[in-house]
This record gives structure tokens, C-alpha cells and sequence, in this order.
């Protein structure tokens, strides 16, 4: 399992988990998600829905009012069980 918040880095996409993160320096990691399906990832954490993803049938796309929330509580994704597991808790 690879949580992953920087598309350059995809390596494992059918294991892998993307977090959909806008940067202080104006990034949208919202923008990243349809090439990362388009690659092989199916498992996102977004704050909402890209116009470009809404066709996206077998995506797993978790909503969140905070991404880089789940994000700092280093949830990880554990497949063999299908549970969220967080660990820290955000400021």
C-alpha cells in the first residue's frame, strides 16, 4: 500500500492511495486526479469531486472537509481488511 500525495512519484498505482492536496504554492492536487486514474489509481482522498472524475464509475473517492487533515493522521489504508486506520491526531 502507498499513500501518495505527489503524482510524480506514482510507482504501484493499483495499490496505491492519492490524496488530493492544494499547496501553499497554488497546487491542486485535485487537477492530478484523472491522469492518476487514467494510470491505474483507483483510490483517492479529495475534498471534492473533479468535473473530469465524475465518470470515473469504479474510483473510490473519499470525501473529506480536510485532506491534509487525514493526511498529518497518517491514515493508512489497509487493503487485507478494508478498514481506515488513523494514528495522530490534527491540530
Amino acid at each position: 500500500d502507498t499513500l501518495l500525495t505527489d503524482s510524480r512519484s506514482l510507482s504501484h498505482p493499483e495499490t496505491s492511495l492519492f490524496f488530493a492536496i492544494n499547496t501553499p504554492g497554488g497546487n491542486n492536487g485535485h487537477d492530478y486526479m484523472r491522469q492518476l486514474y487514467d494510470m491505474g489509481v483507483r483510490a483517492f482522498v479529495a475534498q471534492y469531486v473533479p468535473e473530469d472524475m465524475k465518470d470515473c464509475k469504479d474510483a473510490s473517492i473519499l470525501i473529506t472537509e480536510d485532506s491534509v487533515c487525514l493526511w498529518r493522521k497518517r491514515v493508512r489504508f489497509r487493503d487485507e481488511i478494508g478498514f481506515w486506520s488513523r494514528s495522530a491526531e490534527c491540530r
